[in-house]
């Protein structure tokens, strides 16, 4: 069949699959040591290695089941191929859709408790505003783009450029937020009143190269780049002391760090590829250890305890020893619950990745750690507990509120939190991130580039991955498959910290200027890692998305168009020109002819009825996409051409599936 049966890859050893009669991958299994390579040898993977699929008939992934015991993932999709459910570990996410099928309500239910999302909409489909899980609701206000131009109380009078990123807008403790572009659209300034004030300047590559602190200058950075784009120097002389140097071999592994007063130096395996210890001399500062799949399964710090991760086949991390912290994750591989000292904290994730709502006890007990190394252990009092819900603007976190009070996030380029301020907008605590992420004490909230660091390993939970900052590298390899520039499976932003971060731990991109992370961001969950093969399977659309889209076979389509309404022909009919142009792009899109868009048969041109004459079924139909009864435009954004056949059965639904899609 000359189909993908075995990949061997020196981190992770061979990665054997197998099919089904539909040519989909039925199960999979990494870590094997299978060295042939002219056989598959599928018959001698064991069956506690292998991750299962299953389908339903419309090639839809329904389960995914894992030999060595994890949590099996089930799900189950609306009449139309949206995801309804996906169950895993006693927790299970119910989707619900209104009649255009846009996200109304997500709801997690935990152990028996439902954590509840909701939605709601402006008549063009965008959202108009959003319930926490707590009940806490907050507007958007959106405009005719669908920008929010409102957070609720937490942001107002929010203005975008013209590519759609984010110009201004003005916190809920009276701090104006302006952000200038130079004319390559990047960042040129960003200013938070009086608080904070940085200008960027770039490279001819679009690397940073320096960013410079206009209140007082102490949080300074100038940046060089060698010819592969990755950090060569990084410089700042109040806070650092001086400049930073890194390098890097032919692999793309970091090798060295210089700085003042130490020097890293970075082993590796030679077969593997692994990195085996950070030393600052003699001996190892950090020596890792690995299992055959190619995960950091300990993690040792000179003159403390070593760390110890229990991973499941599911590539998540269960728990860190010894009885330090305990994880559970949902059925989308984010994590639901961390359990310390026998105290759970919740956690909510939204379909975008971002972290939005904590139920957490009101003090608990967790090592300090601060650039890289733990300093001890406190018990965190009470603003630090309680329900806590993290507030965005788009892609920006603005704001933590809950039970200890309000405070305001002021990021920096590439999404960190740089500064917090209070209610009444004075500063309360700055920031300072090292290039690769380690500086800041670590407190288990949203940390460098937005993700949450945890406070008991020093980690950074970028949900596909755990980040080690200090080595500035992933502890696992990634998930998708190698690429041109991903043959480094455990690399950082490609090298290249200021310029990019990695919203999910799976793909890095430049923060500015990627499609996704773009304001407002649609909600796309990374359902399930497509690896060495596409595994054809749905991905919802999530609630900032207007239309759902579908993976089949590796190929990205629009699921079904939903048309268009509330504008100026609002409930009338097409008129003889809006017919024409319906027409003329239908024909263009098909080589010349018309075709159904609802079962893709040619369509022959309308003609005059006459009595007995029954109407053939393959005449051309203008049809109002959203129907013209429920406000559906007539203009050419909301026509579409039907067959007389398909018209019929379509007649005034706002829900009707075409044929094709059936």
């Amino acid at each position: 069949h000359q189909r993908l049966c075995k990949t061997i890859e020196p981190e992770s050893g061979a990665t054997v699959q197998a099919y089904n009669s539909a040519n989909l991958v039925e199960w999979k299994a990494t870590g094997q040591s299978l060295t042939s390579t002219t056989n598959c040898q599928q018959a001698s993977v064991a069956s506690n290695q292998k991750i299962g699929y299953t389908y339903d008939a419309r090639n839809r992934l329904l389960t995914t089941s894992y030999g060595d015991g994890s949590p099996n993932v089930v799900r189950t999709y609306t009449f139309d191929g949206l995801l309804e459910t996906i169950t895993s570990d006693n927790s299970r996410w119910t989707t619900t859709y209104n009649k255009r099928r846009l996200s109304t309500n997500e709801t997690l239910q935990l152990d028996g408790v439902d954590y509840a999302i909701g939605y709601a909409h402006s008549r063009n489909g965008h959202v108009s505003g959003m319930t926490y899980p707590d009940g806490t609701a907050i507007d958007y206000a959106p405009n005719a783009l669908g920008e929010a131009t409102r957070v609720g109380s937490y942001a107002t009078q929010i203005v975008t450029h013209p590519n759609g990123a984010l110009a201004g807008f003005t916190y809920g403790n009276g701090i104006a937020h302006t952000t200038e572009q130079n004319e390559r659209g990047l960042p040129s300034r960003s200013v938070d009143g009086s608080v904070l004030s940085d200008r960027y300047t770039y490279d001819a590559n679009a690397n940073v190269a320096s960013i410079t602190d206009e209140n007082g200058g102490a949080f300074t950075r100038t940046m060089t780049y060698d010819d592969l784009d990755r950090l060569k120097t990084a410089r700042n002389d109040p806070r650092w002391g001086g400049t930073q140097t890194f390098g890097y071999d032919a692999l793309d592994n970091l090798r060295t760090t210089v700085a003042p007063g130490r020097t890293w130096t970075n082993r590796y395996d030679a077969q593997t590829l692994r990195l085996t210890s950070v030393d600052d001399g003699p001996s190892a500062l950090i020596a890792y250890g690995y299992d055959a799949r190619g995960r950091v399964t300990s993690r040792t710090v000179r003159g403390q305890p070593t760390q110890t991760f229990a991973i499941d086949l599911a590539d998540r991390v269960r728990q860190v020893g010894p009885n330090v912290a305990s994880y559970r994750y949902d059925g989308h591989g984010r994590r639901t619950m961390v359990t310390k000292n026998g105290v759970a904290t919740v956690q909510i994730y939204s379909q975008a990745g971002q972290l939005l709502y904590q139920s957490a006890p009101t003090s608990t007990n967790d090592g300090i750690f601060k650039n890289g190394f733990q300093q001890g252990d406190t018990t965190y009092p009470p603003q630090t507990g309680g329900n806590k819900r993290y507030v965005y603007l788009g892609r920006h976190l603005i704001a933590e509120d809950g039970t200890a009070g309000r405070r305001y996030i002021h990021t920096d380029g590439l999404g960190s939190p740089a500064l917090t301020t209070n209610t009444s907008g004075v500063a309360t605590a700055r920031n300072d991130y090292q290039p690769y992420g380690w500086g800041p004490a670590v407190t288990s909230t949203p940390g460098f580039t937005g993700h949450v660091a945890d406070a008991e390993t020093g980690l950074s939970y970028m949900q596909a991955r755990y980040y080690d900052p200090f080595a500035g590298r992933f502890l696992a390899i990634d998930p998708v498959s190698a690429e041109a520039e991903t043959f480094n499976r455990y690399w950082y932003a490609n090298n290249n910290p200021y310029k990019n971060i990695d919203p999910d731990g799976r793909d890095a991109g430049m923060y500015y200027t990627e499609p996704r992370y773009a304001v407002p961001t649609p909600n796309l969950p990374p359902d399930v890692a497509l690896l060495a093969l596409e595994i054809e399977a749905t991905i919802m659309a999530g609630p900032l998305a207007p239309r759902a889209v579908s993976l089949i076979k590796g190929l990205n389509r629009e699921a079904i168009n939903k048309g268009t309404s509330g504008g100026p022909r609002a409930g009338k009919p097409f008129t003889k020109a809006g017919k024409k142009e319906v027409i003329r792009r239908n024909e263009e899109k098909n080589n010349g002819v018309t075709k159904c868009e609802g079962c893709n048969r040619e369509t022959s041109p309308a003609k005059q009825s006459k009595p007995g004459t029954p109407t053939p079924k393959d005449e051309t139909r203008i049809d109002h996409i959203f129907p013209k009864k429920e406000g559906g435009d007539g203009a050419p954004s909301n026509g579409q051409v039907l067959c007389s056949e398909c018209n019929l059965d379509k007649g005034p639904k706002i829900d009707w599936v075409p044929p094709k899609y059936r």
